[in-house]
């Protein structure tokens, strides 16, 4: 009998054993959370005092998927955070490991030992659920966006060897900003040069901007604040605001809205005006709000509106609690700019050939000195083509005529290249009241005694061609 004992007692462990291993050879180690993985502030880690820490709502939670023995190690690695020195971690497991006690960390990992493995030898400790407790981590090391995450492995305490790696991280929290500024809609005014001289835009004396603000105050460690402050910068300066020869911008001259709240806009600048300053106040609760800035006159001036591009140069909130400045970022990005309805002038065609030649001017009678621009279309081909090289650059100065043939000439060769025959249809765009505007078009069809032929254009009116006296020359 006690042979037979003996037998049944050795086949019962051998057996037992077999089944632990062939379980953890079937099943690894699973990783989840206990609790809410949170949203961080790293504007509040930033600012936090050294040795500040937080706990995480979020604690790694590991299903086990090896059978662990008493003296192994259970190790947690934290990624995106450093571990904190105070509080004391716990480790808490289902049966059978009864007993699992802090051992040791560093800045990046908890170290856990089992003390009691109630199941051993009989049964494995394969599938129970251990779930931590206390961990936390120092703030200051929470200020880069990302994701703070967590792996695990066990250490075999006679063999010094890993076992259950699980090496797939695990979100415990995530670090965002809590500020966020983007602009959802830019300035586009239009200044009107055809039916005026630029002292407003075609369709209003004002034009806006739409300004994203996003205030995430709700997420740990958020920052409270208590004002934001916009910079809006114009190329070639606001003076016009003024709606006078004065130089120094106004308070009014910057108007500010927004959708769930009401703001009040303080415009200064320098004396040049080419920088408004918005201060623009928000309390704690606001989460999220489009701000509307409005820029423009109050009525038509006599000072003209600059075609010009526009920058959000600097954005920042102040911290309510220490009245310390938080830069924005993101606020590099142009947010716009005027263009301007320059005068068009069509011209049906002027032709490309052997011993052909053009002559082109225009005349600007008003004070306004434009760029000239060229849109062209080449006879045949189809292709449309606007000229940007500096060979055809040229500006139509007040009060005087400019020749503009060379530049014109420089363009198309731009376009369709030097050894381009045919005609081609132009679009002449002059940056200037088209009141004031005419060009004068005509090209030469052979040597010097040839007749020189008009053609008319969209400026001028005229409705045929002429054959024109040997006077006419460049």
């Amino acid at each position: 009998m006690t042979l037979k004992y003996d037998i049944n007692k050795q086949v019962s462990v051998a057996s037992a054993v077999a089944l632990a291993i062939g379980a953890s050879a079937a099943m690894a180690a699973s990783l989840t959370v206990n609790g809410t993985p949170e949203n961080i502030s790293t504007d509040g880690a930033a600012t936090a005092t050294a040795g500040v820490a937080v706990s995480l709502a979020a604690q790694p939670q590991i299903t086990i998927g090896t059978d662990f023995e008493v003296g192994d190690q259970l190790v947690v690695t934290v990624a995106g955070a450093t571990v904190a020195t105070s509080g004391t971690p716990v480790m808490t497991c289902s049966s059978p490991l009864t007993s699992v006690v802090f051992a040791s960390r560093t800045t990046s990992a908890l170290t856990f030992q089992v003390q009691v493995d109630a199941g051993s030898p009989t049964s494995s400790s394969n599938g129970a659920v251990c779930t931590v407790a206390g961990l936390r981590v120092d703030a200051n090391s929470l200020t880069t966006a990302g994701a703070v995450t967590y792996t695990f492995k066990g250490v075999r305490s006679t063999t010094s060897a890993d076992i259950d790696v699980t090496n797939t991280a695990t979100t415990l929290a995530t670090k965002r900003a809590q500020f966020a500024l983007a602009s959802t809609g830019n300035f586009n005014g239009i200044v009107d040069y055809r039916s005026g001289k630029g002292l407003s835009f075609t369709d209003a004396l004002t034009d806006s901007l739409v300004v994203s603000f996003t205030n995430r105050n709700t997420d740990t460690l958020a920052v409270p604040t208590d004002r934001l402050t916009l910079s809006v910068v114009a190329d070639s300066g606001l003076s016009f605001l003024n709606n006078s020869t004065a130089t120094n911008c106004t308070a009014g001259s910057l108007s500010a809205t927004g959708a769930a709240n009401t703001y009040t806009a303080v415009a200064s600048s320098s004396s040049s005006c080419s920088t408004i300053n918005t201060t623009i106040t928000n309390g704690t609760a606001i989460l999220t709000d489009n701000i509307t800035l409005t820029v423009g006159k109050t009525a038509a001036g006599t000072t003209r509106i600059s075609p010009q591009g526009f920058t959000l140069s600097s954005a920042a909130v102040r911290n309510a609690t220490s009245s310390a400045s938080i830069a924005l970022t993101d606020t590099s990005a142009g947010i716009g700019s005027w263009t301007q309805n320059a005068s068009r002038i069509t011209v049906p065609y002027i032709p490309y050939g052997t011993g052909s030649s053009r002559v082109l001017y225009i005349t600007n009678r008003g004070d306004v000195s434009g760029a000239v621009t060229f849109d062209l279309i080449a006879d045949g081909t189809g292709l449309a083509c606007t000229a940007v090289g500096t060979a055809a650059a040229v500006t139509a100065s007040a009060a005087k005529v400019t020749v503009i043939s060379s530049q014109f000439d420089a363009a198309v060769r731009e376009c369709y290249g030097s050894s381009f025959t045919g005609k081609v249809a132009a679009i002449v765009n002059v940056a200037a009241p088209a009141q004031d505007v005419e060009l004068f078009s005509m090209y030469n069809s052979g040597g010097t005694s040839a007749s020189r032929v008009v053609v008319p254009n969209s400026s001028n009116g005229r409705k045929s061609s002429s054959t024109l006296g040997a006077d006419y020359t460049e």
